[in-house]
């Protein structure tokens, strides 16, 4: 059985974090104890079975790493408390293994295992993927013409600057290696990758299109239109 919760990223938090509502201190109380279970099995069972916890983080918090704390009765009616070390980069639906933390409840077996499963919500400002961090800057369309420099705002909050070339067009992209999310399997980190996005201004004043349509008319001069 898997329950689901996390608001945003707290495992104690439980009471409004489970679908219908449901209290955490009940997450495992569907699963039962059966005395006879495995009597007939071919094979006898070798331990107590495994349980399985989801929790939600925010994509920041898969970016840095996060430590959560679990508390929840297991099927035996023993309180547990675990913490729940989330390495940064981990990738949504991953899986963290706690072996030992299961199931107590046959006298005699070994514990079974605890798995806790990660869920990433999605981020307004940041998309990932693969191991690259992906954002958009969004500049005009004369910033386009003639180039600029736009502030820029990481994902932890960090403030810096991209100079984008005259003439650039929207979908261009500017990337920074090893700014990206690590990867928890080789340690290495993915690139930040900063799209260009042209928007256009809306309501403008008269004058200034009255301007705009000047320079227009001679642009098109110089490329002979």
């Amino acid at each position: 059985m898997q329950r689901k919760f996390g608001d945003n990223s707290q495992f104690n938090h439980y009471q409004n974090s489970f679908n219908g509502g449901a209290n955490f201190e009940d997450i495992f109380s569907h699963f039962g104890f059966d005395p006879f279970n495995g009597m007939f099995n071919r094979r006898p069972q070798q331990r107590n079975r495994d349980l399985n916890l989801e929790c939600v983080i925010t994509l920041l918090e898969s970016f840095t790493g996060k430590k959560l704390e679990a508390k929840f009765t297991l099927p035996s009616g023993k309180k547990q408390n675990v913490i729940i070390d989330i390495p940064a980069g981990v990738e949504n639906g991953n899986t963290i293994n706690y072996p030992g933390l299961g199931d107590d409840s046959i006298i005699g077996l070994t514990r079974g295992n605890l798995h806790v499963t990660i869920y990433v919500n999605s981020d307004p400002n940041f998309e990932r993927r693969g191991d690259d961090l992906y954002s958009n800057v969004e500049i005009n369309p004369i910033e386009a013409i003639i180039g600029c420099k736009k502030k820029v705002i990481s994902i932890t909050g960090e403030t810096s600057f991209l100079d984008i070339r005259p003439g650039v067009e929207t979908g261009v992209e500017y990337a920074k290696n090893g700014f990206g999310f690590k990867n928890v399997r080789t340690g290495a980190s993915g690139r930040l990758v900063l799209v260009i996005k042209i928007k256009t201004p809306k309501n403008l004043d008269k004058n200034i299109i009255d301007q705009l349509t000047e320079i227009n008319t001679k642009i098109n001069k110089l490329w002979g239109t």
